[in-house]
């Protein structure tokens, strides 16, 4: 095995591929963990490869991103070509995949968020992934999603060791576009990264082709099965991200990377849970476990959604089913969802709808008599249909009637097709035809601005501007950004890394975690000089620590939220809140108590036998 590269003593192998191998390595100056990626020989033998190989290195070592892995160096040593890169302490998606198949939903929306933060501000300095897949996304202790090997794909793609007319890549992750050969776009790693969530949802790949050509053949032709069909509990929100992540026209799929950021977002909101750091390393703590808690949050949630819409009478009893249909999804012997659904269903075959003509009525009238005499029973379901739109806030027609402004849902609708459109001031309108049936429906409806300015991308590879008549000074300084916690740092708007090459003058800061007061300053960079800023953030949580003799279910404001004993204490909003401890064989301890922000409440309860 290599001892050393550089400046990089080799410790052991992570892992091999078709491209290169990967050792954990320290870096001798900084005693520090790195990774190397060494290519193997084959393809050093290829000089266009490596030609390709250093300008796509030198390209990926320019993004600078919490959510992309840091590039540290790259060159050849030896004979052999490298990459030493930043060690992520945690573990891939692709191998939490392989040992549980499926994650749960806030887990995958936290990792695609991440991702499709980096992927906005690759695109925006006009980087291409072409191979997002499980592999490529790392999850760290820490609570990130971090992609790895931004344009070796690209690399790889145009080697001449590629056999002509073959595909390099990942075909089970590759989009219509790019399984055809065609020129891709930024949006063809969004395709990639909808097969992702899918997949993490599911536990299953939608193109599953049996050959490699099938795979494709699938990509290019095959619409996905809905997840709702596979997942009953899935929310209808996520259909409509995944409808516009999938696209097979580019055209009708997100138009980028923050518009598909916006979408996530109103799912998020439908869910009503918050995107912490903390989602991902509790995650990765037990996944097993952590996916058990997370199954039976989410069918109490359910449970109480049902409940509730039970309360607002005939006209959410459509809405209600669903949600008790989704409780025995994830939960097949709770009890009080069956009870409550034979009740609903009971009550729902009694509902007549005045819209309902009589000739219609007739026709219904007599296939259910025509059904019952075969010994079978009639229920009679309603089409629903959920409407997005990016950007949000537009209105919605529903075959000419205006319905109200987006995100919207609509219930009870007939059966049928019908044509919804999306107008919007300063966007050319969006439409779409659907022919609706029973059950629920999702789409995503991308508005696109009326006149666009004509912009290329952000070239990769700069040339550097010509010098002034001072050759000797230098013309840009360094703003060294260093955040307790770590946080999103943007420089005059723009999403930033921590170390960052500036011209001289004075910039607009803002650094801002979700959970922490922002902070803003003005900080002048000066020519031939780093200024570095050290920022501790201000909480706006607070926290509780929670121990109990014995173990007992923790409930806070009503909700299930895990069993005792607890590692680490749980970040709650400022405020009070409601606790509860319930063990079956003692009597329960409940209380109201006041969180404050930036410190942490300590309950240690031990409940007295029954």
């Amino acid at each position: 095995m290599l001892e050393r590269i550089r400046n990089f003593e080799i410790k052991d192998l992570i892992a091999t591929g078709g491209m290169a191998a990967v050792y954990r390595a320290t870096q001798v100056t900084l005693d520090r963990d790195v990774a190397v990626k060494v290519l193997h020989e084959h393809l050093a033998q290829d000089e266009n490869f490596i030609k390709r190989f250093e300008r796509e290195a030198k390209a990926a070592a320019s993004l600078k991103h919490e959510n992309i892995v840091d590039i540290i160096d790259y060159g050849r040593e030896e004979g052999r070509y490298f990459i030493a890169m930043e060690y992520v302490d945690g573990r891939s998606l692709k191998s939490i995949l392989d040992q549980i198949h499926e994650v749960p939903i806030e887990v995958a929306l936290k990792i695609t968020s991440d991702v499709l933060k980096g992927l906005e501000y690759a695109h925006k300095k006009g980087v291409i992934h072409r191979d997002i897949k499980p592999g490529n996304i790392l999850l760290s202790y820490e609570g990130k999603a971090k992609i790895v090997d931004f344009g070796l794909a690209k690399a790889r793609e145009q080697s001449s060791l590629t056999v002509t007319g073959a595909l390099v890549g990942t075909p089970a992750y590759m989009s219509p576009e790019q399984a055809v050969g065609k020129e891709v776009d930024h949006r063809s790693d969004l395709f990639s990264l909808g097969i992702v969530l899918y997949e993490m949802l599911t536990g299953v790949q939608p193109f599953r082709g049996e050959t490699y050509s099938g795979v494709i053949n699938e990509i290019i032709s095959k619409t996905p099965r809905p997840i709702s069909q596979i997942k009953p509990a899935i929310y209808d929100a996520v259909e409509g991200l995944l409808s516009g992540l999938l696209a097979k026209d580019c055209e009708k799929r997100f138009s980028d990377a923050r518009s598909a950021r916006e979408s996530l977002g109103h799912v998020v909101k439908d869910l009503g849970i918050e995107l912490s750091d903390d989602i991902i390393s509790d995650f990765l703590k037990d996944p097993v476990r952590y996916s058990h808690l997370s199954r039976k949050r989410l069918a109490d949630r359910h449970l109480r959604r049902g409940l509730y819409l039970m309360k607002l009478g005939l006209d959410r009893i459509d809405d209600a089913i669903r949600e008790f249909e989704r409780v025995l999804a994830i939960d097949p012997d709770n009890a009080e969802a069956k009870e409550k659904l034979e009740q609903l269903k009971r009550k729902r075959k009694t509902r007549i709808s005045p819209l309902y003509t009589i000739p219609l009525l007739i026709v219904v009238a007599l296939i259910a008599l025509l059904v019952i005499m075969r010994g079978g029973r009639v229920e009679v379901t309603y089409p629903s249909l959920t409407i997005q739109t990016v950007p949000d806030s537009a209105t919605i027609l529903l075959d000419g009637q205006k319905s109200g402004v987006s995100p919207l849902r609509l219930d009870s609708l007939s059966r049928g097709r019908h044509i919804v459109e999306a107008k919007r001031a300063g966007y050319l309108p969006a439409a779409e035809t659907l022919d609706l049936m029973a059950g629920s429906t999702s789409i995503v409806l991308v508005l696109k601005p009326e006149s666009r300015p004509e912009t290329k991308p952000e070239s990769v590879v700069r040339e550097r501007p010509r010098p002034e008549p001072r050759p000797q000074v230098k013309k840009t300084g360094f703003l060294v950004i260093k955040s307790t916690p770590k946080a999103d740092i943007y420089i005059n708007g723009r999403s930033s890394g921590t170390r960052t090459e500036l011209p001289p003058g004075q910039y607009e800061v803002v650094v801002k975690k979700e959970g922490y007061q922002v902070w803003r300053a003005r900080i002048t960079v000066v020519a031939g000089k780093e200024v570095v800023r050290e920022v501790r953030l201000k909480s706006l949580s607070g926290w509780v620590s929670v121990k109990s003799k014995p173990w007992a279910d923790l409930f806070i404001d009503g909700e299930y939220i895990t069993t005792t004993p607890i590692k680490g204490p749980i970040r709650l909003k400022p405020g009070y809140h409601r606790f509860k401890l319930a063990n079956p064989d003692y009597w329960p301890w409940e209380d109201t108590l006041y969180i404050r922000p930036g410190e942490t409440l300590k309950i240690l309860q031990e409940l007295v036998p029954k």
